[in-house]
């Protein structure tokens, strides 16, 4: 997963999430706050980017059932393990 952050207040970052208990080495120790930013680009932007990129040109016709989605796919160990 990812996010993008465009007007985000990064101290909170260090403030509210925990440091892992096991980190790489390319951490060094280093906080949260020293591996993101913010973009400084509009939000608007980002949208049209992504729904390019991903071809998402049509609005959904319905919601999808998530419990479902859930159940049958995201949670087998096919679709968590398959990397």
């Amino acid at each position: 997963h990812g996010t993008f952050l465009l007007n985000f207040n990064l101290e909170l970052v260090s403030e509210l999430v925990r440091s892992p208990s096991k980190e790489p080495d390319y951490r060094a120790g280093r906080p949260h706050g020293t591996f993101i930013t913010n973009l400084h680009v509009d939000a608007a932007a980002i949208k049209s980017a992504l729904q390019k990129a991903w071809g998402a040109d049509q609005k959904l016709s319905a919601i999808p059932n998530i419990t479902k989605l859930v159940l049958e796919k995201y949670s087998t160990d096919e679709w968590n393990l398959k990397f």
